[in-house]
């Protein structure tokens, strides 16, 4: 079984994912958060709730994500990370931290483009520090764009509901 913990500014909530099911991910519970100062207290009644002291948990940030666009020369994926945490210093905002990005080959040749997630570095410690008092493994924190992203779009949805989602769609692919 899987554990996560998807924080918003104003709620924390569990889901648990059952291996072996079709969907497979179910939100138990959440528990109110008041800012910066609510994460620990909501962190520790899910947790007691729940019995989720000791087990390894994701953490999914919907707080305050932020999503930059990064073009940088062709290289590995460790110096495609340091690249990008240069530019975030650039593009980024003061208290911005980098949580996740993905790389693919640009259309120029010899470069790469790449997608930067980063979330305040607030949040992040209150997570942290929260977390390690209520005795939770964060096994990693990633930004909600990342997170909903693999979820597939359901056979049942169809686009002529929605017409111009597909037209934007279109033409940003």
């Amino acid at each position: 079984m899987k554990h996560f913990v998807y924080l918003t500014e104003d709620k924390l909530y569990y889901i648990r994912r059952a291996p072996g099911r079709s969907g497979g991910y179910y939100f138990l519970g959440f528990r109110p958060v008041a800012g910066l100062e609510g994460v620990e207290s909501a962190m520790e009644s899910l947790s007691e709730v729940y019995n989720l002291k000791g087990r390894k948990v994701t953490v999914i940030m919907g707080v305050k994500v932020g999503i930059h666009v990064v073009n940088l020369p062709a290289s590995t994926k460790s110096t495609a990370l340091q690249m990008a945490e240069k530019q975030l210093l650039i593009l980024g905002g003061e208290e911005e931290q980098l949580l996740a990005a993905d790389f693919f080959p640009s259309s120029q040749e010899g470069m790469l483009r790449g997608v930067v997630y980063t979330a305040p570095g607030s949040w992040l410690w209150a997570v942290r520090s929260a977390a390690s008092r209520v005795k939770l493994h964060l096994k990693e924190i990633l930004p909600s764009p990342a997170f909903v992203a693999p979820f597939q779009i359901p056979k049942s949805m169809v686009w002529k509901k929605v017409p111009w989602c597909w037209s934007i769609c279109q033409k940003t692919l």
